[in-house]
């Protein structure tokens, strides 16, 4: 369950989670990118790490805005 409990992850094997606190210091830390806070964490794929050299992973978000039926 992603914090917040808006959502449940159910990866594939070899797909990992990184929570809150370590995504930002992938994103800020590792990556150099401005500003890791506000993300419900980061999934990465089979053979991929925060460090290798082409490295990528998907920045989990919710944006409460609205309701579709």
């Amino acid at each position: 369950e992603l914090p917040g409990g808006k959502a449940a992850l159910d990866l594939p094997e070899g797909y990992r989670y990184l929570d809150p606190e370590n995504t930002q210091i992938v994103l800020e830390n590792l990556w150099g990118n401005p500003n890791g806070e506000g993300t419900l964490g980061m999934i990465f794929a089979p053979g991929q790490t925060p460090d290798g050299d082409s490295s990528w992973g998907v920045v989990v978000g919710y944006d409460d805005e609205g309701h579709v039926d």
